[in-house]
């Protein structure tokens, strides 16, 4: 092998040698970025769960409130319904006692 093919096989190597760089620094870029969006997808996982939770603790909050609120309307209710029962009750009574001496008084 002579001077000039010898410093042709080491042009040869050192370009294979390049490229090899040059795909091996463009791999790694390759992993940074996708490292980079797999961070960011955590995050927004994250952030996802977190809201999620956050919606279902509200939504439960405002179902327990609910069933509270409703719970509250039917005891009313009942009050309202045994107070007017006990009032017309009470009416009754008295008219049915003052008939007699309504009656007593108009009659001569």
């Amino acid at each position: 092998m002579n001077e000039k093919e010898h410093q042709e096989a080491i042009s040869d190597i050192r370009q294979t040698l390049v490229r090899l760089d040059t795909k091996q620094e463009h791999i790694i870029q390759l992993l940074e970025d996708s490292r980079a969006r797999a961070d960011e997808a955590y995050r927004k996982a994250n952030n996802a769960e977190n809201t999620s939770k956050e919606a279902l603790r509200i939504s439960t909050e405002v179902q327990s409130r609910q069933e509270n609120q409703q719970e509250r309307e039917n005891e009313n209710r009942k009050f309202y319904v045994r107070t007017g029962v006990a009032v017309v009750g009470v009416v009754v009574t008295i008219v049915i006692f003052l008939t007699p001496i309504i009656v007593s008084y108009y009659t001569p």
